[in-house]
């Protein structure tokens, strides 16, 4: 399987999900509304993150990693903190 090179235009995309959930919640009249499509904003650029480090890298198919899946060999690596 053959994996394309990422978008130039991918990191920005998270970047720009991240601005947009800060701008929601950085107002002083900031309402429940708002801090909730932050955290969906948040969570859609973690999960874009995630595919993006999984094509990219193919964490599953590490050589000694079989049988873990992505997020447990993220956290042998130290890429993530299961916390």
């Amino acid at each position: 399987m053959e994996v394309s090179p990422p978008r130039l235009e991918e990191p920005a995309r998270d970047l720009g999900a991240r601005q947009h959930a800060n701008k929601l919640i950085s107002h002083s009249s900031a309402t429940q509304q708002d801090f909730e499509a932050a955290v969906i904003q948040l969570q859609r650029a973690i999960e874009h993150r995630d595919r993006l480090l999984d094509q990219i890298y193919g964490f599953e198919k590490i050589p000694g990693k079989k049988g873990l899946n992505k997020y447990e060999v993220m956290a042998d690596l130290e890429i993530i903190r299961p916390d």
